[in-house]
This record gives structure tokens, sequence and C-alpha cells, in this order.
């Protein structure tokens, strides 16, 4: 299970993240979710919510084959999300790269179709306005018709 595979993984110190490599089989991304989760409660705590989610955003998850680490890792984007303010959105979304608003506007499309709350949903509503707005509506064909999914 992914709880095992932590455990597991905590002895062998993420070998992956010393090559300065993009995790390639689960077991590397269980941890790097482990220490992707350790530095964005850290930055939120340090009231750091823009390093929270650019940070958060930086290598999602496409390469791993098992759901609970994609959704593992799409929960600590939702934490680093809903540290801003609405009003705070627009300029969190201008410090985002290309890659980072394009991974923004897949998770925004994944929190809608997993069944969250309707006040939690609505939240994302101005994440949306502000990246299309931002990037153009090209950022949605990105996000929609990339087959990678994090």
């Amino acid at each position: 299970t992914v709880s095992d595979s932590l455990i597991i993984l905590a002895s062998l110190g993420g070998a992956f993240a010393a090559r300065g490599l993009m995790p390639e089989c689960d077991a590397e991304w269980i941890a790097h979710y482990t220490r992707l989760n350790e530095t964005i409660a850290g930055l939120l705590q340090q009231q750091k919510p823009h390093d929270a989610l650019t940070e958060a955003l930086r290598n999602p998850p496409y390469s791993a084959g098992e759901k609970a680490v994609k959704d593992q890792i799409a929960q600590v984007v939702l934490k680093a999300i809903g540290a801003f303010r609405e009003a705070d959105v627009k300029s969190a979304v201008a410090l985002l790269g290309d890659d980072e608003q394009v991974a923004l506007m897949k998770y925004l499309y994944r929190f809608w179709e997993s069944g969250l709350p309707a006040r939690q949903n609505a939240s994302f509503f101005p994440w949306h306005s502000a990246l299309v707005e931002r990037c153009g509506h090209g950022v949605i064909g990105r996000a929609i018709y990339d087959r990678r999914w994090p």
C-alpha cells in the first residue's frame, strides 16, 4: 500500500532527488510526495503561499502509475491553492511559469471532476479566470489536450 511504501522509502533517503532526476516509479513519487508535503507545510507556515504554490506545481506526477500517489500530490496542490485569498489569485498566477500555469489548469479540472463540495469547487473559478486572463484561452486547450494528467 501507499502507507507501507512511505515507511520503506523514508529509509532510502530519496536517491532520485540526489541524482536531480524526475521520479520514475511510484516508490520515488511517494518519496517525492513526502518531501513535497513537508516543504509546502513549511512554506505555508512561513506565510509564503506563492512559493508553496510554485513548488507544489513544479513537478506534476505525470509518470506516476498509482492513482493514490497522484491523489496525494493533488491534495498538496489543493492545500497550496487554499492558502490564497481571492484578491491574491491574479498575482499568484502571474508569478507562475508556463508549465506551472498549465499544470494548475489541469489540477482545477481534476478537482472539479472529483466531487468536492460546491463551496470548494466555486473557489476554483477565480483561479480559472485568472489563468485565462493571463494566458489566453490556449491554456485551456493545452491542459485538456495534453494526455498527461497529474
